[in-house]
């Protein structure tokens, strides 16, 4: 620990231990020369209960009466460190926490330890992870009043004392500049419980995630980036390869990590930023209820996201009991408009159904036609149209020709002979102006 901090401890313990003490240098002189201070300080120190004691001299305390660390840690009551004098009301023994995890991620993301006052510091625009951080700084380190400052770009600046800072960085938060040091999940988080493994995957996603519901381009996903300098690309790929690990133990698969961009920054250092995303509706649905945004809008969007996707196996019943209750061959619009489904996702499930036999496709025609018959087992052109004309009618010359694969003036040839036979009639007649624009149906035999 930094000797820059001071420690309140419990009234009682802290008399045993000057006793003790005491005890074992004989007079209150040699206790002051062990301690370096004058024996002043020693009485007001041994009986003032809300005197700080700084940390060498406690250290140099429990040294001579023989304790550990560890010993002493649960009678300490509160630290005071730093340019503001500010007390945290410590909670030792400070234990691996989902909260401490947290904080961990603010420390790698949005959030930074200062390197020459070891203060630590967090800035983001909403309030809610704000809110947040304070929460877990009190639950996990001690009570403790964070400096909040009001930013003019909009975002807002927690500051905490440095002894939080401290806690951060014995926990594998690096101090400094980020971009430039080799860093990793530390292992107690890796190691950690699947709630400690979220908690950290949330900070992190939090601050430097991105959701992504494009309805038109219908591409939905979250992705992460996060940049280095060019020589720490190794680094960056070994920190971003434990994220996807820990999401993978959390049943949420992600892509491969790529490289997304390179630029220079102000002082025209070159820099290097690597992403990878989480995609598919399985994936999305277990980051939402197992890992979750605190982020408001973030949540929000993931949230729309997961519902935006259309369950495949119900969409694709509905598109083929429409094919086999319709009287007569359906274009892929219209199946689009009976189901109310997205052109382009309905033409998907069309030509699944086709390859699997399930309906039948128009050959080389566009728009095609889908229909529940195959009618190139019929032979002759005259049983292929009448075929079609019975299941189907009635039927323009040119929806016949989709249907048997026959080319249309072939058709409209079997057409006339049957019309001259009376085997056929016309149905009526559609708005084209084309000979093929005639509705054919079967004569009824009365």
């Amino acid at each position: 620990m930094r000797n820059s901090f001071r420690f309140l401890i419990e009234h009682k313990f802290r008399v045993k231990l000057f006793e003790k003490a005491l005890a074992k240098e004989g007079t209150i002189k040699n206790l002051a020369m062990k301690l370096k201070c004058n024996r002043n300080l020693i009485r007001m120190m041994r009986t003032d209960p809300a005197k700080f004691i700084e940390w060498r001299i406690v250290k140099k305390l429990i040294e001579i009466i023989g304790i550990s660390e560890e010993q002493l840690e649960p009678h300490i009551l509160a630290v005071k460190g730093g340019m503001s004098g500010k007390i945290t009301k410590v909670r030792f023994p400070i234990k691996e926490s989902p909260e401490l995890a947290l904080l961990v991620a603010k420390g790698m993301g949005d959030g930074s330890i200062e390197k020459d006052k070891f203060r630590f510091s967090f800035w983001n625009k909403e309030w809610e992870l704000i809110k947040e951080v304070c929460k877990c700084v009190n639950k996990a380190v001690g009570k403790t009043k964070g400096t909040i400052i009001k930013l003019k770009d909009g975002r807002i600046q927690v500051k905490f004392c440095p002894f939080i800072g401290l806690v951060l960085h014995l926990s594998g938060v690096p101090v400094g500049d980020k971009t430039i040091q080799d860093f990793d999940v530390p292992t107690w988080i890796k190691n950690g419980s699947k709630e400690v493994k979220a908690s950290f995957l949330r900070g992190i996603f939090d601050d430097e995630g991105c959701v992504i519901n494009d309805k038109k381009r219908r591409t939905r996903g979250i992705f992460i980036s996060l940049c280095k300098d060019t020589e720490k690309r190794n680094s960056l790929e070994v920190f971003l390869s434990s994220i996807r690990r820990m999401l993978l133990e959390l049943e949420i698969n992600s892509s491969d990590i790529r490289e997304q961009m390179r630029f220079k920054n102000k002082e025209n250092k070159e820099k290097i930023m690597l992403r990878f995303d989480i995609r598919g509706k399985e994936n999305l649905e277990n980051f939402l209820n197992k890992v979750s945004f605190t982020h408001p809008k973030k949540n929000s969007k993931l949230k729309e996201a997961v519902k935006s996707f259309v369950d495949i196996h119900k969409t694709k019943k509905k598109i083929l009991e429409i094919i086999l209750k319709s009287s007569r061959p359906l274009s892929t619009v219209e199946v689009s408009k009976l189901t109310s489904l997205d052109r382009e996702l309905v033409l998907l499930h069309l030509n699944d159904l086709a390859t699997n036999g399930k309906i039948f496709k128009s050959k080389a025609t566009v728009p095609h036609l889908w229909f529940k018959k195959d009618l190139s087992f019929i032979i002759s052109r005259k049983e292929k149209v009448l075929e079609a004309l019975r299941n189907f009618a009635p039927l323009t010359v040119k929806e016949i020709a989709k249907i048997t694969r026959i080319n249309e003036k072939r058709v409209f040839e079997v057409i006339k002979k049957l019309s001259k036979k009376e085997l056929v009639l016309k149905a009526g007649k559609t708005r084209s102006k084309n000979t093929f624009a005639n509705l054919w149906a079967l004569k009824k035999i009365q």
